[in-house]
């Protein structure tokens, strides 16, 4: 521990202190360092949020009062500037009005003193090892709307929590999540939530310890990732992220830092569990169950913790018919398999309806759990999908696929288009079909608790084959899992912000 709390300082320092301590004080200086650095990771007092004009923080810094009144002209909205963009798509030429830094009159931002962080790997004191989280309560007599995420240094206090770059935010009055990398653009993502309710943010460290997911929680459940990763280091100022909380009236905001349990169990846990497990991919190949068996896979609805939500779940006539009914939702949902996939494994789906032509199209692939009910297959990170409406296939981004099925815009996906994917353990491949036609291997180095995943927006219906009846396309040695088979797609991650 000790000479971890030094190895961090810079070399030419540590020649220095060499230089002018015996063994004795440099043991004491290393045990002051770690003394600083566990007061500094630890004490939920650290996280005393600043203030500004609107806003009152009692002595413990972890409740804040906001106080601001702005009036009948609280609501005008106000911009920092504005941006024509010119957009193709499919021969038709638009023009788009982007307008930055978007808001409020009346909204105002409170930012955390000091960094959410992820504690390093040997500290005994952080409470979960991959996670760094926190949650609020809001108490409001105001009808009004308020925002909960993650930011860098220095971000505004008078701009809503993502809409501004290197922010993310959820908002309450619709759910959805503003990307702050999108100059603010907003996305359905998850249920609204409201005053009373408690809300969780977080973000889920990788393998390399550098990347993140972000995530985050309605009173105790997880509801969804942001569409994006985050580089996070506690010893990078460029690269740490503070907590954010955003009101557009005046509220009086509790703020759980640790120091109570959570209402997120996870968050407790140094064990983990299904999000802290399963929700991640591997770096090599591991040992997997070859005892699944196809016949083994049926298909369920991925629901948010409020099914009641026409918009939400998928029907099943049967485990493996998947209707998609338009309900006049524009947001996408989805089924995954109960189970996880074999080490080698292929499956198809036979279009039964393709649904209308506008805004609607269907994606599959494989992916991780939990996942994001509102999201198509491959937008989450630790999943890969194939889109119909552009031939893209999707690895854990949101913005931008990578072209793959060139032929679709002139072949088209209508009734009785057969699509399929593959996977094979040996070097975590993922390939797709189309209508017996091998499209080329998509991604390799994939590996992890996979499960099927289909999504689509709007009404579609499909039937799923695991191998019960002969698939359109048989799988061949060449195309499964070897290198050669075909050129890699350079797919594009998601990007980091």
């Amino acid at each position: 521990m000790a000479s971890q709390a030094l190895s961090s300082l810079p070399t030419e320092l540590l020649l220095a202190l060499t230089e002018f301590l015996d063994s004795e004080h440099y043991i004491r200086l290393s045990q002051t360092c770690s003394l600083f650095r566990y007061l500094l990771f630890t004490s939920p007092r650290r996280w005393a949020f600043g203030a500004n004009q609107d806003v009152l923080v009692p002595h413990s810094g972890l409740d804040v009062t906001l106080t601001q009144d702005h009036g009948a002209d609280a609501s005008d909205l106000l911009y920092d500037s504005v941006i024509t963009i010119l957009e193709e798509r499919n021969g038709t030429v638009r023009y788009n009005r982007v307008y930055r830094g978007l808001r409020s009159r009346g909204d105002r931002s409170v930012v955390g003193g000091m960094p959410l962080c992820v504690l390093p790997i040997g500290w005994k004191q952080r409470t979960n090892p991959s996670m760094a989280y926190y949650e609020i309560k809001v108490t409001s007599t105001h009808d009004g709307t308020w925002r909960i995420g993650l930011a860098r240094d220095g971000y505004s206090s008078v701009h809503p929590v993502g809409s501004l770059p290197y922010s993310v935010g959820y908002c309450s009055e619709d759910g959805s999540v503003a990307l702050g990398h999108r100059d603010g653009e907003r996305f359905q993502f998850a249920p609204p939530w409201k005053s009373g309710d408690i809300v969780g943010c977080g973000y889920l460290v990788d393998q390399d310890e550098t990347l993140a997911t972000v995530f985050f929680t309605l009173n105790g459940s997880w509801v969804g990732d942001a569409p994006y990763v985050i580089t996070s280091t506690p010893y990078d100022y460029r690269e740490i992220w503070f907590p954010v909380l955003t009101s557009s009236v005046g509220c009086q905001v509790q703020i759980n830092l640790g120091q109570e349990a959570f209402a997120y169990k996870l968050a407790n846990s140094i064990l983990g569990d299904t999000h802290l497990v399963t929700k991640r991919l591997w770096s090599e190949p591991r040992c997997l169950d070859s005892t699944l068996a196809t016949s083994d896979l049926v298909m369920a609805p991925n629901p948010l913790p409020h099914p009641s939500d026409p918009y939400i779940s998928a029907d099943l006539p049967s485990p493996y018919t998947l209707h998609f009914p338009d309900n006049g939702s524009t947001t996408a949902r989805s089924c995954f398999s109960t189970k996880p996939i074999p080490p080698h494994f292929y499956y198809e789906l036979v279009v039964l309806d393709p649904g209308p032509n506008f805004n609607s199209f269907l994606s599959f692939g494989l992916a991780t759990k939990p996942y994001s009910s509102f999201h198509h297959i491959g937008w989450d990170a630790h999943s890969i999908g194939y889109h119909t409406d552009d031939g893209r296939v999707y690895y854990g981004a949101f913005a931008k696929g990578t072209k793959y099925d060139t032929e679709l815009e002139l072949a088209g996906v209508h009734r009785g288009t057969v699509l399929g994917c593959g996977y094979d353990a040996r070097v975590g491949s993922v390939y797709f079909t189309r209508d017996g036609r091998f499209l080329g291997t998509a991604a390799e180095g994939i590996w992890g608790d996979l499960y099927v995943a289909v999504a689509a927006i709007r009404a579609w219906k499909v039937e799923i084959n695991f191998g019960k009846r002969g698939f359109v396309y048989c799988p061949k040695e060449k195309d499964v899992g070897l290198r050669q088979s075909s050129p890699l797609v350079p797919l594009q991650r998601t990007p980091r912000i």
